[in-house]
C-alpha cells in the first residue's frame, strides 16, 4: 500500500468515524433525553469529536467535508446546550 493510499483510508475512516459519533450521539438525545447518563455520554462524546475533527485538518479532509463535519458538530453542541443538556456539577 503506498503512503497515498494509506493517507487516503484515514481519511474515510476519520469521516465515518466522526460522522457516526454524530449521528449516534444525536439519536442517543433524542432517544433518551435528558438522564444524566446520558448527558455524561454526549458530553464525553463531544470532546472525542472535537479532537477527531483536529486530526481531521491534520490529515487535510477535503475542504467542503471538514466544513460539513464541523456544522453538523456545532448542531450538536448547540442541541446539547440549547436544551439545557450539557451537565455541569455532581
Amino acid at each position: 500500500m503506498t503512503e497515498r493510499e494509506s493517507m487516503r483510508k484515514i481519511r474515510e475512516g476519520l469521516t465515518l468515524l466522526i460522522e457516526g459519533l454524530i449521528d449516534d450521539t444525536n439519536d442517543m438525545i433524542d432517544k433518551e433525553g435528558s438522564v444524566k447518563e446520558i448527558i455524561d455520554v454526549a458530553n464525553f462524546r463531544v470532546g472525542l469529536i472535537e479532537g477527531y475533527l483536529n486530526d481531521a485538518e491534520r490529515y487535510i479532509l477535503p475542504k467542503d467535508k471538514l466544513v460539513e463535519l464541523k456544522s453538523k458538530y456545532a448542531g450538536l453542541k448547540s442541541k446539547l446546550k440549547g436544551n439545557s443538556l450539557s451537565y455541569v456539577g455532581a
